[in-house]
């Protein structure tokens, strides 16, 4: 079932584009408290990657890396090719949203990024912590798309 957007009118959340339909950094507000950033992939983005996305709205597949800058969060709800246009989820609930979790991840527990570039995980050796973002169930495969619940727009949280 498609998310339904309230504002602005006629977003297409699943469709990415080789041509803008926006200008990059627009925000779309929908059902479930959801909240939509319009980016250009810098890669290509597997569906429901987590992504860091940079000063200029460029979506890159989140690594401790990303995350250190201080990159925005989002997650791709669709696969994006390199250079395409789109909207990534920076907030949701209610089971409309999925990320990547690496295997055996805990539901209602803090994330963390991994070794793998745009999965997350709740064990935090090294990485960095995603700070906002839950899975809502236990990640039985690693890559699974798995439902979350992204509380408020994510930015994230360096160890000191």
């Amino acid at each position: 079932m498609p998310i339904k957007i309230y504002s602005p009118l006629g977003v297409k959340l699943d469709v990415p584009s080789s041509t803008p339909d926006a200008a990059l950094g627009d925000e779309a507000r929908g059902e479930a408290n959801s909240k939509w950033l319009y980016v250009l992939a810098g890669e290509a983005i597997t569906q429901y990657a987590a992504v860091g996305v940079n000063y200029n709205f460029t979506a890159n597949l989140l690594t401790k890396v990303h995350a250190d800058a201080g990159r925005k969060i989002g997650v791709a709800q669709v696969a994006f090719a390199s250079g395409q246009y789109g909207w990534v989820a920076t907030q949701g609930g209610n089971n409309i949203l999925a990320v990547r979790a690496k295997n055996a991840c805990q539901p209602n527990v803090a994330l963390y990024t991994t070794a793998t570039a745009g999965y997350l995980d709740d064990t935090s050796a090294t990485q960095t912590l995603v700070n906002g973002i839950v899975l809502t169930d236990t990640a039985t495969a690693s890559g699974a798309a798995k439902p979350a619940f992204i509380m408020t727009e994510v930015f994230p949280t360096p160890a000191p």
